[in-house]
């Protein structure tokens, strides 16, 4: 159990361009519960969420660095979606793609 007044632990992951920050918060109680949710500002991940728990589902041993890797691929070819998609709509504009 982590000791009263410890830290959280923050770690930064980056692959292919893309850098997400992971937070550890120890625990604040000492009777072995965790504690509540904070009413902080929401996951990075929560866009996942199904997508998570459909691939915790699947495989729930799957390896963290396996889901990284898949998020990374999707969050991709999001951004690649949106490109496109202002690409499109100032080609229809008549600008130059890209700018």
């Amino acid at each position: 159990m982590a000791a009263h007044g410890e830290k959280p632990m923050t770690v930064d992951i980056t692959s292919t361009g893309v850098t997400v920050t992971l937070t550890i918060n120890p625990p604040t109680q000492k009777t072995g519960r965790p504690r509540e949710a904070s009413s902080a500002a929401p996951s990075v991940l929560e866009p996942y969420r199904e997508y998570l728990e459909a691939r915790f589902g699947d495989d729930p041993h799957v390896l963290g660095s396996v889901l990284f890797r898949e998020l990374c691929e999707l969050c991709q070819a999001e951004v690649r979606s949106i490109l496109l998609d202002v690409d499109a709509g100032a080609a229809g504009a008549g600008v130059a793609p890209g700018l």
